[in-house]
Protein backbone atom coordinates (compact mmCIF):
# COMPACT_ATOMS: atom_id res chain seq x y z
CA UNK A 1 0.00 0.00 0.00
CA UNK A 2 0.96 3.35 -0.56
CA UNK A 3 -0.56 6.96 0.48
CA UNK A 4 -3.95 4.98 1.13
CA UNK A 5 -3.76 3.25 -2.75
CA UNK A 6 -3.39 -0.88 -2.68
CA UNK A 7 -0.35 -1.51 -5.17
CA UNK A 8 -0.89 -5.62 -5.00
CA UNK A 9 -2.23 -7.93 -2.87
CA UNK A 10 -0.46 -11.45 -2.84
CA UNK A 11 1.86 -13.92 -1.33
CA UNK A 12 5.30 -12.15 -0.19
CA UNK A 13 6.72 -15.42 -1.89
CA UNK A 14 4.83 -15.32 -4.89
CA UNK A 15 6.04 -11.80 -4.69
CA UNK A 16 9.24 -11.76 -4.58
CA UNK A 17 9.32 -14.61 -6.94
CA UNK A 18 7.14 -12.81 -9.47
CA UNK A 19 10.15 -9.69 -9.58
CA UNK A 20 12.80 -11.87 -8.70
CA UNK A 21 14.16 -9.90 -5.88
CA UNK A 22 14.77 -11.40 -2.76
CA UNK A 23 13.69 -8.63 -0.40
CA UNK A 24 9.95 -7.77 -0.20
CA UNK A 25 11.57 -3.94 0.29
CA UNK A 26 12.65 -4.02 -3.59
CA UNK A 27 9.39 -5.54 -4.35
CA UNK A 28 7.25 -2.57 -2.40
CA UNK A 29 10.31 -0.48 -4.55
CA UNK A 30 9.14 -1.89 -8.08
CA UNK A 31 5.26 -1.54 -7.23
CA UNK A 32 5.66 2.30 -6.33
CA UNK A 33 7.79 2.64 -9.57
CA UNK A 34 5.36 1.53 -11.12
CA UNK A 35 2.89 3.58 -9.80
CA UNK A 36 4.11 6.67 -10.29
CA UNK A 37 4.59 5.96 -14.15
CA UNK A 38 0.70 5.33 -14.11
CA UNK A 39 0.19 8.62 -12.82
CA UNK A 40 2.09 10.34 -14.91
CA UNK A 41 0.61 8.86 -17.73
CA UNK A 42 -2.67 9.78 -16.23
CA UNK A 43 -1.50 13.49 -16.01
CA UNK A 44 0.15 13.32 -19.56
CA UNK A 45 -3.25 12.30 -20.94
CA UNK A 46 -5.64 14.76 -18.82
CA UNK A 47 -2.92 17.42 -20.06
CA UNK A 48 -3.26 16.39 -24.00
CA UNK A 49 -6.98 16.32 -23.53
CA UNK A 50 -7.47 19.71 -22.25
CA UNK A 51 -5.27 21.12 -25.04
CA UNK A 52 -7.06 19.74 -27.62
CA UNK A 53 -9.99 21.15 -25.66
CA UNK A 54 -8.47 24.50 -25.26
CA UNK A 55 -7.49 24.36 -29.15
CA UNK A 56 -11.05 23.69 -30.13
CA UNK A 57 -12.31 26.97 -28.48
CA UNK A 58 -9.25 29.04 -29.90
CA UNK A 59 -10.73 28.38 -33.44
CA UNK A 60 -14.66 29.47 -32.23
CA UNK A 61 -13.16 32.09 -30.60
CA UNK A 62 -10.68 33.19 -33.87
CA UNK A 63 -13.76 32.63 -36.06
CA UNK A 64 -16.08 34.88 -34.08
CA UNK A 65 -13.11 37.46 -33.65
CA UNK A 66 -12.77 37.85 -37.47
CA UNK A 67 -16.32 39.05 -37.78
CA UNK A 68 -14.93 42.24 -35.56
CA UNK A 69 -11.79 43.56 -37.68
CA UNK A 70 -12.62 46.35 -39.46
CA UNK A 71 -12.09 45.97 -42.98
CA UNK A 72 -9.58 48.66 -43.78
CA UNK A 73 -7.16 47.52 -41.05
CA UNK A 74 -8.13 43.90 -40.63
CA UNK A 75 -5.23 44.51 -38.04
CA UNK A 76 -7.34 46.06 -35.42
CA UNK A 77 -10.45 45.03 -33.75
CA UNK A 78 -13.53 47.16 -34.23
CA UNK A 79 -14.47 47.63 -30.38
CA UNK A 80 -17.88 49.36 -29.99
CA UNK A 81 -17.46 52.45 -27.65
CA UNK A 82 -20.77 51.49 -25.72
CA UNK A 83 -22.15 48.22 -24.84
CA UNK A 84 -25.84 48.12 -24.20
CA UNK A 85 -26.00 44.98 -21.94
CA UNK A 86 -23.79 47.50 -19.31
CA UNK A 87 -26.22 50.04 -20.14
CA UNK A 88 -29.32 47.64 -19.11
CA UNK A 89 -27.50 46.30 -16.49
CA UNK A 90 -27.11 50.21 -15.00
CA UNK A 91 -30.41 51.05 -15.03
CA UNK A 92 -31.81 47.61 -13.41
CA UNK A 93 -29.59 48.29 -10.52
CA UNK A 94 -30.81 52.38 -10.43
CA UNK A 95 -34.61 50.41 -10.46
CA UNK A 96 -33.66 47.89 -7.79
CA UNK A 97 -32.19 50.75 -5.26
CA UNK A 98 -35.01 52.87 -6.18
CA UNK A 99 -37.18 50.26 -5.17
CA UNK A 100 -35.13 49.95 -1.71
CA UNK A 101 -35.46 53.65 -1.33
CA UNK A 102 -38.64 54.27 -1.62
CA UNK A 103 -38.46 57.64 0.71
CA UNK A 104 -36.35 58.96 -1.99
CA UNK A 105 -39.00 58.60 -4.49
CA UNK A 106 -41.93 59.76 -2.63
CA UNK A 107 -40.13 63.09 -1.70
CA UNK A 108 -39.18 63.42 -4.89
CA UNK A 109 -42.64 63.75 -6.47
CA UNK A 110 -44.16 65.02 -2.99
CA UNK A 111 -41.85 68.37 -3.08
CA UNK A 112 -43.70 69.60 -6.03
CA UNK A 113 -47.07 69.00 -4.66
CA UNK A 114 -46.34 70.81 -1.19
CA UNK A 115 -44.63 73.46 -2.50
CA UNK A 116 -47.22 74.35 -5.20
CA UNK A 117 -49.76 73.68 -2.89
CA UNK A 118 -48.76 75.95 -0.28
CA UNK A 119 -48.04 78.81 -3.38
CA UNK A 120 -51.84 78.98 -4.21
CA UNK A 121 -53.26 79.26 -0.75
CA UNK A 122 -50.59 80.93 0.82
CA UNK A 123 -48.56 83.88 -1.24
CA UNK A 124 -51.50 83.33 -4.71
CA UNK A 125 -54.15 84.50 -2.14
CA UNK A 126 -55.28 88.23 -2.18
CA UNK A 127 -54.86 89.55 1.44
CA UNK A 128 -58.43 90.07 3.10
CA UNK A 129 -59.91 91.96 5.74
CA UNK A 130 -56.69 95.02 5.68
CA UNK A 131 -57.47 97.78 8.53
CA UNK A 132 -57.57 101.33 7.12
CA UNK A 133 -58.42 104.38 9.04
CA UNK A 134 -61.33 106.78 8.00
CA UNK A 135 -61.43 110.42 8.84
CA UNK A 136 -64.80 111.71 7.40
CA UNK A 137 -64.82 115.37 7.98
CA UNK A 138 -67.88 115.45 5.27
CA UNK A 139 -70.85 118.18 6.76
CA UNK A 140 -73.27 116.49 3.71
CA UNK A 141 -71.87 112.85 4.11
CA UNK A 142 -74.24 111.80 1.44
CA UNK A 143 -71.36 110.95 -1.43
CA UNK A 144 -68.79 110.03 1.38
CA UNK A 145 -70.82 107.29 2.72
CA UNK A 146 -72.35 106.23 -1.05
CA UNK A 147 -68.11 106.17 -1.39
CA UNK A 148 -67.13 104.25 1.85
CA UNK A 149 -70.38 101.50 0.89
CA UNK A 150 -68.44 101.35 -2.38
CA UNK A 151 -65.78 99.46 -0.05
CA UNK A 152 -65.90 95.77 -0.40
CA UNK A 153 -65.47 94.79 3.64
CA UNK A 154 -64.26 91.42 3.27
CA UNK A 155 -60.76 93.25 1.70
CA UNK A 156 -61.05 96.13 3.91
CA UNK A 157 -61.76 96.90 7.21
CA UNK A 158 -62.28 100.35 7.92
CA UNK A 159 -62.41 101.86 11.55
CA UNK A 160 -63.53 105.79 12.09
CA UNK A 161 -60.98 108.15 13.63
CA UNK A 162 -61.75 111.81 14.47
CA UNK A 163 -59.15 113.35 12.93
CA UNK A 164 -55.96 113.16 10.56
CA UNK A 165 -53.18 112.75 13.46
CA UNK A 166 -54.90 110.02 15.30
CA UNK A 167 -55.79 108.30 12.24
CA UNK A 168 -51.81 108.84 11.40
CA UNK A 169 -51.09 107.55 14.54
CA UNK A 170 -52.93 104.15 14.48
CA UNK A 171 -50.61 102.96 11.25
CA UNK A 172 -47.36 104.45 13.28
CA UNK A 173 -48.44 101.93 15.77
CA UNK A 174 -49.38 99.41 13.15
CA UNK A 175 -53.23 99.18 13.95
CA UNK A 176 -53.77 100.36 10.25
CA UNK A 177 -52.22 100.41 6.90
CA UNK A 178 -53.82 103.58 5.57
CA UNK A 179 -55.89 106.12 6.52
CA UNK A 180 -58.26 108.01 3.80
CA UNK A 181 -59.35 111.29 4.65
CA UNK A 182 -62.76 112.80 3.07
CA UNK A 183 -62.48 117.04 3.26
CA UNK A 184 -66.00 119.10 4.70
CA UNK A 185 -66.67 119.86 1.48
CA UNK A 186 -67.06 116.25 -0.66
CA UNK A 187 -70.33 115.68 -1.30
CA UNK A 188 -70.87 119.41 -2.40
CA UNK A 189 -67.92 119.61 -4.57
CA UNK A 190 -67.79 116.11 -5.50
CA UNK A 191 -63.73 116.13 -4.82
CA UNK A 192 -62.54 112.95 -3.49
CA UNK A 193 -59.15 113.25 -1.24
CA UNK A 194 -57.17 110.39 0.06
CA UNK A 195 -54.57 111.97 2.21
CA UNK A 196 -52.13 111.06 4.24
CA UNK A 197 -50.53 108.29 1.88
CA UNK A 198 -48.40 110.23 0.04
CA UNK A 199 -46.67 111.98 3.75
CA UNK A 200 -46.19 108.81 5.80
CA UNK A 201 -41.87 108.20 6.09
CA UNK A 202 -40.06 105.25 3.79
CA UNK A 203 -40.41 103.26 7.04
CA UNK A 204 -43.94 102.92 7.00
CA UNK A 205 -44.71 102.71 3.01
CA UNK A 206 -42.19 100.12 2.57
CA UNK A 207 -43.35 98.28 5.48
CA UNK A 208 -45.61 95.91 3.75
CA UNK A 209 -45.23 96.61 -0.14
CA UNK A 210 -46.97 94.08 -0.71
CA UNK A 211 -50.39 95.20 1.33
CA UNK A 212 -49.89 98.54 -0.35
CA UNK A 213 -50.18 97.30 -3.81
CA UNK A 214 -53.61 95.33 -2.97
CA UNK A 215 -54.53 99.00 -1.21
CA UNK A 216 -54.35 100.45 -4.21
CA UNK A 217 -55.81 97.74 -6.11
CA UNK A 218 -58.89 97.76 -3.67
CA UNK A 219 -59.09 101.56 -3.44
CA UNK A 220 -59.72 101.60 -7.60
CA UNK A 221 -62.56 99.18 -7.83
CA UNK A 222 -64.05 100.75 -5.08
CA UNK A 223 -63.68 104.42 -6.62
CA UNK A 224 -64.93 102.91 -9.69
CA UNK A 225 -67.85 101.39 -8.36
CA UNK A 226 -68.36 104.23 -6.47
CA UNK A 227 -68.92 106.14 -9.94
CA UNK A 228 -70.97 103.83 -11.69
CA UNK A 229 -73.41 104.36 -8.69
CA UNK A 230 -73.09 107.92 -9.69
CA UNK A 231 -73.44 107.57 -12.99
CA UNK A 232 -76.83 106.07 -12.75
CA UNK A 233 -78.03 108.33 -10.08
CA UNK A 234 -77.11 111.42 -13.00
CA UNK A 235 -78.78 109.57 -15.65
CA UNK A 236 -76.58 107.18 -16.92
CA UNK A 237 -73.24 109.36 -17.54
CA UNK A 238 -70.05 107.27 -17.53
CA UNK A 239 -68.40 109.44 -14.56
CA UNK A 240 -65.49 107.32 -14.28
CA UNK A 241 -64.12 107.94 -17.71
CA UNK A 242 -64.84 112.18 -17.29
CA UNK A 243 -63.72 112.18 -13.71
CA UNK A 244 -60.88 109.79 -12.79
CA UNK A 245 -57.38 110.25 -13.62
CA UNK A 246 -56.86 106.67 -14.75
CA UNK A 247 -58.32 105.14 -17.60
CA UNK A 248 -57.71 101.10 -16.90
CA UNK A 249 -57.94 100.05 -20.57
CA UNK A 250 -58.01 95.68 -21.93
CA UNK A 251 -54.90 94.53 -21.44
CA UNK A 252 -52.54 93.35 -24.07
CA UNK A 253 -51.92 90.13 -22.30
CA UNK A 254 -53.57 88.49 -19.86
CA UNK A 255 -55.72 90.89 -17.38
CA UNK A 256 -55.67 93.72 -15.42
CA UNK A 257 -56.05 91.99 -12.21
CA UNK A 258 -53.09 92.20 -9.45
CA UNK A 259 -52.39 88.04 -8.92
CA UNK A 260 -49.47 86.79 -7.43
CA UNK A 261 -49.71 84.14 -9.09
CA UNK A 262 -49.04 85.00 -12.27
CA UNK A 263 -45.57 86.47 -11.05
CA UNK A 264 -44.35 83.64 -8.97
CA UNK A 265 -45.84 80.48 -10.63
CA UNK A 266 -43.26 80.68 -13.77
CA UNK A 267 -40.89 80.65 -10.49
CA UNK A 268 -42.02 77.96 -8.73
CA UNK A 269 -42.01 75.76 -11.76
CA UNK A 270 -38.24 76.50 -12.78
CA UNK A 271 -36.66 76.38 -9.59
CA UNK A 272 -38.53 72.84 -8.88
CA UNK A 273 -37.89 71.65 -12.39
CA UNK A 274 -33.91 72.62 -11.64
CA UNK A 275 -33.47 71.85 -8.10
CA UNK A 276 -35.24 68.42 -7.57
CA UNK A 277 -32.92 66.68 -10.26
CA UNK A 278 -29.81 68.45 -8.80
CA UNK A 279 -30.16 67.05 -5.64
CA UNK A 280 -31.52 63.59 -6.45
CA UNK A 281 -28.07 63.45 -8.85
CA UNK A 282 -25.62 64.59 -6.56
CA UNK A 283 -26.77 62.59 -3.67
CA UNK A 284 -27.04 59.32 -6.30
CA UNK A 285 -23.16 59.75 -6.91
CA UNK A 286 -21.94 60.42 -3.74
CA UNK A 287 -23.90 57.72 -1.70
CA UNK A 288 -22.11 55.23 -4.71
CA UNK A 289 -18.85 56.74 -3.57
CA UNK A 290 -19.79 55.93 -0.10
CA UNK A 291 -20.38 52.30 0.16
CA UNK A 292 -17.55 52.01 -3.07
CA UNK A 293 -20.20 51.00 -5.90
CA UNK A 294 -18.73 53.62 -7.57
CA UNK A 295 -15.85 51.83 -8.13
CA UNK A 296 -16.78 48.12 -8.24
CA UNK A 297 -18.80 49.33 -11.06
CA UNK A 298 -15.82 50.32 -13.10
CA UNK A 299 -13.70 47.37 -11.78
CA UNK A 300 -16.77 45.44 -13.47
CA UNK A 301 -16.19 47.05 -16.68
CA UNK A 302 -18.33 49.37 -17.19
CA UNK A 303 -16.91 52.44 -18.97
CA UNK A 304 -17.42 56.06 -17.81
CA UNK A 305 -19.38 57.06 -21.17
CA UNK A 306 -21.91 53.80 -20.45
CA UNK A 307 -22.00 54.84 -16.45
CA UNK A 308 -23.05 58.61 -17.58
CA UNK A 309 -25.30 57.52 -19.95
CA UNK A 310 -27.36 55.13 -17.61
CA UNK A 311 -27.03 58.19 -14.69
CA UNK A 312 -28.71 60.36 -16.94
CA UNK A 313 -31.07 58.01 -18.67
CA UNK A 314 -32.49 57.11 -15.28
CA UNK A 315 -32.66 60.67 -13.32
CA UNK A 316 -34.64 62.38 -17.28
CA UNK A 317 -37.09 59.71 -16.54
CA UNK A 318 -37.98 60.61 -13.04
CA UNK A 319 -37.32 64.32 -14.19
CA UNK A 320 -40.07 63.49 -16.66
CA UNK A 321 -42.27 62.35 -14.45
CA UNK A 322 -41.66 65.12 -11.99
CA UNK A 323 -42.39 67.89 -14.78
CA UNK A 324 -45.99 66.24 -15.57
CA UNK A 325 -46.57 66.61 -12.52
CA UNK A 326 -46.16 69.97 -11.67
CA UNK A 327 -47.97 71.07 -14.62
CA UNK A 328 -50.67 69.15 -13.75
CA UNK A 329 -51.31 70.66 -10.70
CA UNK A 330 -49.95 74.21 -12.14
CA UNK A 331 -52.63 74.26 -14.75
CA UNK A 332 -55.44 71.95 -14.31
CA UNK A 333 -55.55 71.87 -10.36
CA UNK A 334 -54.95 75.19 -9.80
CA UNK A 335 -56.08 76.62 -13.38
CA UNK A 336 -53.14 79.13 -13.66
CA UNK A 337 -52.97 81.49 -16.03
CA UNK A 338 -51.54 79.93 -19.82
CA UNK A 339 -51.67 81.88 -23.12
CA UNK A 340 -49.17 79.89 -24.62
CA UNK A 341 -48.19 76.00 -25.76
CA UNK A 342 -48.03 74.00 -23.11
CA UNK A 343 -45.34 71.72 -24.84
CA UNK A 344 -43.24 74.85 -24.98
CA UNK A 345 -43.22 74.61 -21.28
CA UNK A 346 -42.73 71.65 -21.12
CA UNK A 347 -39.68 71.68 -23.39
CA UNK A 348 -38.65 74.60 -20.96
CA UNK A 349 -39.32 72.72 -18.29
CA UNK A 350 -37.16 69.28 -19.21
CA UNK A 351 -34.45 71.28 -20.81
CA UNK A 352 -34.00 72.91 -16.81
CA UNK A 353 -33.92 69.02 -15.47
CA UNK A 354 -31.35 68.28 -17.69
CA UNK A 355 -29.11 71.51 -16.44
CA UNK A 356 -30.13 70.54 -12.87
CA UNK A 357 -28.77 66.09 -13.13
CA UNK A 358 -25.33 67.43 -15.15
CA UNK A 359 -24.77 70.18 -12.03
CA UNK A 360 -25.80 67.58 -9.62
CA UNK A 361 -23.40 65.46 -11.64
CA UNK A 362 -20.26 67.40 -11.66
CA UNK A 363 -20.92 68.79 -7.71
CA UNK A 364 -20.93 64.88 -6.80
CA UNK A 365 -17.98 64.20 -8.52
CA UNK A 366 -15.90 67.07 -7.53
CA UNK A 367 -16.98 67.02 -4.24
CA UNK A 368 -16.37 64.76 -1.13
CA UNK A 369 -19.87 64.03 0.98
CA UNK A 370 -23.72 64.92 1.56
CA UNK A 371 -22.45 68.06 3.86
CA UNK A 372 -20.07 69.58 1.08
CA UNK A 373 -22.45 69.13 -1.69
CA UNK A 374 -25.43 70.69 0.12
CA UNK A 375 -23.24 73.15 0.93
CA UNK A 376 -21.83 74.02 -2.24
CA UNK A 377 -25.54 74.14 -3.30
CA UNK A 378 -26.35 76.68 -1.43
CA UNK A 379 -23.72 79.04 -2.36
CA UNK A 380 -24.50 78.32 -5.87
CA UNK A 381 -28.10 79.50 -5.10
CA UNK A 382 -27.48 82.53 -3.71
CA UNK A 383 -24.95 83.58 -6.15
CA UNK A 384 -27.43 82.42 -8.77
CA UNK A 385 -30.50 84.52 -7.70
CA UNK A 386 -27.81 87.56 -7.09
CA UNK A 387 -28.61 87.79 -2.65
CA UNK A 388 -26.00 90.37 -1.24
CA UNK A 389 -23.85 89.91 -3.94
CA UNK A 390 -23.97 92.91 -5.97
CA UNK A 391 -21.08 92.19 -8.36
CA UNK A 392 -22.05 88.60 -9.50
CA UNK A 393 -25.88 89.63 -9.88
CA UNK A 394 -25.72 91.64 -12.98
CA UNK A 395 -24.00 89.22 -14.29
CA UNK A 396 -26.40 86.47 -13.42
CA UNK A 397 -29.03 88.56 -14.43
CA UNK A 398 -27.69 88.24 -18.29
CA UNK A 399 -25.89 84.83 -18.41
CA UNK A 400 -27.89 82.61 -15.18
CA UNK A 401 -28.98 79.32 -15.80
CA UNK A 402 -32.05 80.37 -14.11
CA UNK A 403 -33.16 84.13 -14.91
CA UNK A 404 -33.19 84.13 -18.57
CA UNK A 405 -35.36 80.80 -19.00
CA UNK A 406 -37.61 82.12 -16.23
CA UNK A 407 -37.96 85.29 -18.16
CA UNK A 408 -38.74 83.15 -21.29
CA UNK A 409 -41.15 80.52 -18.81
CA UNK A 410 -43.27 83.61 -18.03
CA UNK A 411 -43.29 84.74 -21.86
CA UNK A 412 -45.14 81.74 -22.77
CA UNK A 413 -47.34 81.69 -20.13
CA UNK A 414 -48.16 85.04 -19.47
CA UNK A 415 -47.74 86.73 -23.13
CA UNK A 416 -48.58 83.80 -25.31
CA UNK A 417 -45.12 83.84 -27.07
CA UNK A 418 -43.55 81.16 -28.94
CA UNK A 419 -40.12 80.11 -29.84
CA UNK A 420 -40.23 82.73 -32.60
CA UNK A 421 -39.42 85.57 -30.47
CA UNK A 422 -36.34 85.56 -29.27
CA UNK A 423 -36.75 86.48 -25.65
CA UNK A 424 -38.22 82.29 -25.73
CA UNK A 425 -35.46 81.57 -27.86
CA UNK A 426 -32.65 82.69 -25.39
CA UNK A 427 -34.47 80.40 -22.64
CA UNK A 428 -33.94 77.68 -24.66
CA UNK A 429 -30.64 78.42 -25.63
CA UNK A 430 -29.26 79.38 -22.09
CA UNK A 431 -30.42 75.53 -20.79
CA UNK A 432 -29.56 73.47 -23.56
CA UNK A 433 -26.09 75.31 -23.94
CA UNK A 434 -25.46 75.35 -20.04
CA UNK A 435 -26.19 71.25 -20.18
CA UNK A 436 -23.75 71.16 -22.87
CA UNK A 437 -20.91 72.50 -21.79
CA UNK A 438 -21.22 70.78 -18.84
CA UNK A 439 -21.31 67.33 -19.94
CA UNK A 440 -18.77 68.08 -22.46
CA UNK A 441 -16.43 68.96 -19.17
CA UNK A 442 -17.44 65.54 -17.59
CA UNK A 443 -16.91 63.34 -20.95
CA UNK A 444 -13.02 65.05 -21.23
CA UNK A 445 -12.48 64.67 -17.91
CA UNK A 446 -13.76 61.11 -17.61
CA UNK A 447 -11.75 60.02 -20.73
CA UNK A 448 -8.41 61.72 -19.72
Amino acid sequence: MNSGTILKQSNPNQLMAEYQVSTLEEVFLRLCQQDIKRRKSRQLEAIESQTRKTIQLSDVLADNTDDQFEDNNPGKLNKKPVEWCRIKAMLWKYYILTLRRPLYLFMYYSIPIIALTAMNYTISQSPYNIPVAIVNADLNPKLSQLYLDSIDPYFLRLTNYPDNQSAIDSIVKGKNYMSIAFSENFSDTFETRITDVFDLTDFEVEENAAIGAFLVKYMIQAFKTFLDRMSSIMGGRDLFRILSPLQIQEAVYGDTDLNITNHFGPSILIVIAQILPLVISAFQIVIDRKNSSFERVFVAGVKPIEYFMAHMAQNMLLCLTQVTLSMTIMFIVFNATQLGSYVEIFIMLLLQGLLGISIGLMGALILADEVSVAVWFTVMLQNAHGCNNWIYAPVMDNVGPITIPLNSLRSVMLRGWSYTRMTVLYGYIVSAGYSLIINSQLQSVANG
